[in-house]
């Protein structure tokens, strides 16, 4: 067991460790990922991506909490850790180690994806809406990911633009599969996910625990709807009145995938991935 040190502040303006377990930091990674930072792996001699899950808290009640649940909640992430190591998929970032700091908590070290990630990208963007063909490319690149996880029985539950990473050469790649939460507590918490990504079932905690590949299918709709549209849709917004532009068959997909029942989205994210080459 690590003896952490537990820190209540945002931890802003926090000088950068010259290394994370083996790792040498390089950097902070850019974009929306504060808590990621750029390392080299003294083993491989590659570059990597290490996002450590941290050990601020709002109060010496939840981090004495954290204390006390630390052991199970880093057991969680090696078992979930050694089961994304064994998913390999060009759209799925890939899990290389899992380690624990006194300071920063629990880590994940994956493979490093040079081009951001796509919040960046809509931020960089004209009213940060991406071209049509970008924005399909995106979400089928995504879909693909989804598929090999669900038919490996991972489901997301977290899908948005921080959680999708992009190459040099654009493919999409979805990182952040249920084990990088927030800490210890956000870990445990039910409904986990991302509010305005999240389907109608995940954000009711009677239904939370049972939510299923149905929950990454609607987050994929709404992505897809900012990503065409440069922002997140309203409860129920018809596509078409906000970007009319659009075709139908595109706006159809949207439509499905972000169905507040569960049983009339796509039935799996490799059929809403075939419906939007047919549109697109």
């Amino acid at each position: 067991m690590v003896d952490h040190a537990f820190h209540y502040s945002s931890g802003e303006g926090a000088p950068l460790p010259e290394t994370i377990g083996r790792f040498r930091v390089l950097g902070k990674a850019g974009g929306s990922q504060a808590s990621v930072f750029r390392a080299s792996d003294p083993v491989s001699g590659m570059d990597v991506a290490l996002k450590a899950l941290g050990n601020r808290y709002d109060s010496y009640a939840h981090s004495l909490f954290a204390a006390l649940i630390g052991d199970v909640d880093m057991e969680e992430i090696r078992r979930e850790a050694e089961l994304l190591a064994v998913l390999r998929h060009p759209n799925i970032v890939s899990v290389i180690d899992v380690g624990e700091d006194a300071s920063l908590g629990p880590y994940l070290v994956m493979e490093w994806v040079p081009g951001g990630d796509l919040r960046t990208r809509l931020n960089g963007a004209d009213n940060r809406q991406l071209p049509i063909q970008e924005a399909l490319r995106i979400a089928r690149d995504v879909l693909a990911g989804l598929t090999a996880a669900h038919e490996a029985g991972v489901v997301h539950r977290d899908v948005k633009p921080d959680n999708i990473l992009l190459s040099n050469d654009g493919t999409a790649k979805l990182a952040d599969f249920g084990i990088a939460g927030d800490g210890a507590i956000a870990a445990l918490q039910p409904g986990r996910g991302t509010r305005g990504y999240m389907a109608p079932e995940q954000e009711d905690d009677l239904r939370s625990d049972s939510a299923d590949h149905a929950v990454d299918i609607y987050a994929v709709g709404v992505v897809l709807f900012e990503m065409l549209v440069g922002r997140l849709p309203d409860e129920g917004e018809d596509i078409r009145l906000a970007l009319p532009e659009v075709t139908e068959a595109i706006a159809a997909v949207v439509e499905r995938a972000t169905q507040p029942d569960p049983t009339s989205r796509f039935p799996s994210a490799a059929e809403m991935a075939a419906a939007l080459s047919d549109a697109g």
